[in-house]
């Protein structure tokens, strides 16, 4: 959570302008700014469907930058930067910023981000090899007992340490990881939900589908048919395209 904190911190204060983080279930974690987006299901339709870093269209003209954020063992959810307009917004209190700077804006927060995930302390072996082993093995139906198993590790100081070091429960952090994972299956393929279930490692239906609204905010069914985000791309915006958004998910 430190490291949300930071990235916060440095963009509100070089930019003016509020920020949030959303964590997957739609629950802000941290914030700062006398502004808010209120997630609407609409917001959480796209912001669930963006890949990368790009603008949130709502009412009235106002905007927002939201980012995706994915780099474990950092929580999992969205940066949302704003609200700001282009110049068709009437509502007093809302900034105005020429859409052709928004390219200077994507800069500068990837810049923090990066910044941020550079300094960040590092975790220890044990942490770190319980996240290798969950990345390679979060299709078979591991527990925590696997995992202590395979570390020669106490459940009870196993689990002080993990939450410790991610902020997170080890069995909030398989759940999120099996999660993404099931999200890009059912945009990927046409394959039924039982079976995307079992691929990421959940054996019964019932509990996929309740985690997946959980951290989600969406079933799966819901997410597999929302429309196409209304978001504008900040590539369009720069000559031959970005790949800022890709960047930052993959910073770790």
């Amino acid at each position: 959570m430190k490291l949300i904190e930071h990235v916060i911190f440095d963009t509100y204060h070089t930019t003016g302008l509020s920020v949030q983080f959303f964590n997957t279930a739609f629950h802000i974690l941290n914030s700062m700014g006398t502004s808010s987006l209120v997630p609407t299901e609409k917001v959480k339709s796209d912001l669930s469907g963006m890949e990368s870093m790009g603008f949130l269209e709502c009412p009235h003209g106002i905007h927002y930058l939201a980012v995706p954020f994915i780099a474990p063992p950092h929580p999992t959810g969205y940066f949302v930067i704003g609200p700001f307009h282009f110049g068709e917004c009437q509502v007093k209190s809302i900034s105005y910023k020429p859409k052709n700077c928004m390219v200077y804006l994507e800069d500068l927060f990837e810049s923090i981000l990066n910044k941020q995930l550079a300094a960040a302390p590092g975790y220890d072996s044990h942490t770190l090899a319980a996240i290798d082993y969950v990345k390679q093995n979060y299709h078979e139906p591991i527990t925590l007992d696997d995992v202590c198993e395979q570390l020669s590790l106490n459940k009870n100081y196993f689990c002080t340490l993990f939450k410790n070091n991610t902020g997170q429960t080890f069995n909030n952090y398989l759940n999120h990881l099996r999660v993404e994972q099931a999200k890009k299956l059912l945009k990927a393929s046409k394959e039924s939900i039982i079976d995307i279930s079992l691929q990421v490692g959940f054996n019964n239906h019932t509990h996929f589908s309740q985690t997946f609204k959980k951290l989600a905010g969406l079933t799966p069914t819901q997410f597999r048919n929302q429309p196409c985000p209304v978001i504008e791309g900040l590539a369009a915006l720069k000559k031959g395209g970005s790949t800022h958004g890709q960047k930052i998910r993959e910073a770790v």
